[in-house]
């Protein structure tokens, strides 16, 4: 379940990016056709006669044109809401304002000027768009490949080489930031647009419903990340739920799953855990930091309260009475992605508490940190 929801959400998240990134593309095409014009108009009047001025003069009558062109497509790529042409679209234009900046910086060396200008332009063209790993690793590889390629050709000095490798530093770090906060912030809008207009607790039990549970998870799993705290994440299954429905009815049923998440809830103590009803007679529960055995002690809190109330079950069940088998896992988060590998554990440790007999509690080791 975890892996499949990871998906889900990776796919809106990533065509959310697409579009985020052809904004950027598009806004940025806008300010070039209003900028190239001023530059032209200067190389022109300040390098009259010169033969690398014309030559600049050309490139910057065609990466007019070509900007013109790309906020037209981008602008209709937007409209149509088409995130394949979204991806390629500002794939193409930072390739394009790649290129160009390439062609100036051959230029200028021609005119045996330095290249630092040039090498701020890079680092404003790969910052253009949130950019992927390996997007932006293919550009600081194009970048070095042609740096040593004008080097062989013009030649160096100590300062240049300074110069390119300090500004690389600068644009991994800001890169990597950048769509670290931009990637974050569209999934927090991701989730808050889930639960815009729509129900977030479960009408049955009065607990968060899945789409509630994914809102309230994703912002205290960040808050975990930042903060370095353990993240828990508790599985509580109701144990031979059909079997119960099936001699008492499922209006008897439900009423039992009101019951449980009453218990659930009464066993929480801190504002900051959250309960939630997945589907059947199946509960998640979230903390947020704690110590040492807390995880363990609220599961053990759990079947020690269904047990108290005695609930009689079907004839045909293993127990007299209705049991839970509760999975827990937890770690200290480095990604918000743990929050669904954490998901998946206390699932597997809840059916590994069910194979071994039921109304018990099985915890994954492996998940400690």
């Amino acid at each position: 379940m975890g892996e499949r929801l990871r998906k889900q959400e990776y796919l809106r998240v990533s065509a959310r990016l697409s579009m985020e990134n052809i904004k950027r593309a598009f806004f940025t095409a806008l300010c070039c056709t209003i900028l190239l014009p001023v530059m032209l108009v200067i190389n022109v009047f300040s390098f009259e006669g010169d033969t690398v001025a014309d030559i600049i003069t050309v490139f910057l009558i065609i990466f007019e044109v070509l900007t013109i062109a790309f906020a037209v497509f981008s602008f209709m790529a937007m409209k149509k809401k088409d995130n394949f042409l979204c991806l390629w679209a500002y794939r193409g234009f930072w390739i394009l304002f790649e290129l160009f900046s390439f062609v100036l910086i051959y230029a200028n060396k021609l005119a045996e000027s330095g290249i630092t200008f040039y090498c701020v332009m890079l680092i404003v063209l790969m910052l253009i768009p949130a950019l992927e790993t390996t997007e932006m690793v293919y550009g600081i590889v194009a970048e070095a490949v042609y740096v040593v390629f004008l080097f062989a050709k013009f030649g160096t000095n100590g300062f240049e080489v300074f110069n390119i490798i300090l500004m690389n530093v600068l644009l991994f770090a800001m890169s990597r930031y950048l769509f670290k906060h931009t990637k974050e912030h569209i999934k927090l809008k991701e989730r808050v647009k889930d639960s815009d207009g729509r129900v977030e607790n479960d009408r049955m039990t009065g607990l968060l419903n899945r789409k509630g549970l994914e809102r309230r998870a994703y912002m205290a799993i960040m808050s975990s990340i930042r903060a370095k705290k353990r993240f828990s994440v508790l599985m509580v299954d109701i144990d031979q739920l059909q079997m119960y429905n099936n001699e008492h009815g499922t209006k008897r049923g439900d009423d039992l799953i009101k019951a449980i998440g009453g218990i659930i809830r009464s066993a929480v103590v801190k504002n900051t855990d959250i309960v939630a009803r997945l589907d059947g007679g199946k509960f998640l529960v979230c903390m947020e930091g704690g110590h040492g055995s807390d995880d363990e002690k609220l599961a053990e809190k759990v079947k020690t309260l269904v047990d108290r109330k005695r609930i009689p079950h079907s004839r045909s069940a293993k127990n007299r009475f209705v049991t839970v088998s509760i999975g827990v896992a937890t770690a200290v988060p480095s990604v918000d992605n743990d929050y669904y590998e954490l998901y998946d554990a206390a699932e597997k440790a809840m059916f590994a508490a069910k194979d071994s007999g039921r109304n018990a509690i099985e915890v994954d080791n492996v998940a400690y940190v």
